[in-house]
């Protein structure tokens, strides 16, 4: 069966605003089965090039002209309804990315997540303040965003690191997959303080937001990047309850360092709070919109390395 999608209606599609679906000014259009999909708006260079069509052995040429054929059965593999889980996409506000390029990234993630499911099956409730608090506190180790994978591996959720594709600035995305909740991470930002505000931001959208039936996929781009962007009313929960969980409220409006902003005072601040420095000070940087506070305390470079299989390409 095939379908298509106006490149027009991809364009002006919906973002997420203040909860509801919107696409083109209105409620999303509803597709056919007489529409077909434009194949040649699927990243298919970048596909091949990360052998994402496993066991394929032709030519890029070769594949660019077997498009249709092999994307479909990749999504297949992934993802039972890819044209409902294209119309649905729901993007961080001021997104220009291209949604193609998003649904081959998200079945990519399915894909990982199917091939290593969490050692725990997924319980909502698992997800409390005393969880949230142990995660946090793995911060402070090296060895940080391993154990992260494994705590939420213990609690039903896969972790899946998949770089961004060039024609996204993805940084995450939380997933409702056929078996467990996911959430993906691109490491776009080599930081090891944005490795924990994303993170959290995701772990918050599988909490508060995915539902079956519902909202089961959100991409998020730029974030913590002091975009001047107007945010859904989730994107702005998810910023606040991941800042919250990561440095309470009461201890931040008390922190000297927010002020003093040295490193001694951000690293005696974390330590009182059992976290990594990096959190701190990338908590400061962004208050302050200013992004070369504390360069040597943020963890520049230091989260990638850690996921050695994962090929970066930059």
């Amino acid at each position: 069966m095939k379908f298509n999608i106006s490149k027009e209606w991809l364009l002006k599609r919906a973002h997420l605003e203040e909860g509801l679906e919107i696409g083109a000014g209105g409620p999303i259009e509803s597709l056919t089965s007489s529409r077909m999909i434009d194949w040649s708006w699927f990243p298919i260079k970048e596909m091949y090039k990360r052998n994402w069509f496993e066991g394929y052995t032709g030519s890029l040429s070769a594949a660019t002209a077997e498009a249709e054929a092999l994307v479909t059965s990749f999504m297949e593999c992934a993802i039972r309804k890819p044209l409902v889980a294209l119309q649905r996409q729901r993007v961080r506000t001021g997104s220009k990315a291209n949604p193609y390029a998003l649904l081959a990234w998200q079945c990519r993630v399915l894909l990982i997540a199917k091939s290593s499911l969490p050692r725990a099956p997924f319980k909502h409730s698992n997800l409390n303040e005393e969880w949230l608090y142990s995660l946090v506190q793995l911060s402070r180790f090296k060895e940080g965003p391993l154990r992260a994978k494994e705590h939420l591996s213990n609690a039903g959720i896969a972790m899946v690191v998949e770089p961004h594709l060039t024609s996204t600035h993805l940084d995450g995305a939380a997933l409702l997959g056929d078996d467990c909740p996911v959430v993906g991470l691109t490491l776009r930002n080599d930081r090891v303080d944005n490795f924990w505000f994303v993170l959290l931001h995701e772990i918050i959208h599988i909490k508060k937001h995915l539902k079956k039936g519902g909202v089961e996929d959100i991409f998020d781009e730029c974030i913590a990047e002091g975009t001047d962007v107007a945010l859904s009313e989730i994107e702005r929960e998810a910023d606040e309850l991941a800042g919250q969980a990561l440095i309470p409220d009461q201890s931040w409006n008390s922190c000297l360092a927010r002020f003093v902003r040295s490193k001694e005072s951000v690293v005696s601040f974390a330590t009182k709070l059992g976290i990594s420095p990096a959190i701190v000070a990338g908590r400061i940087r962004y208050e302050a919109g200013n992004w070369t506070l504390l360069r040597d305390l943020v963890g520049q470079g230091e989260v990638r390395k850690l996921f050695p299989k994962v090929t970066f390409g930059e």
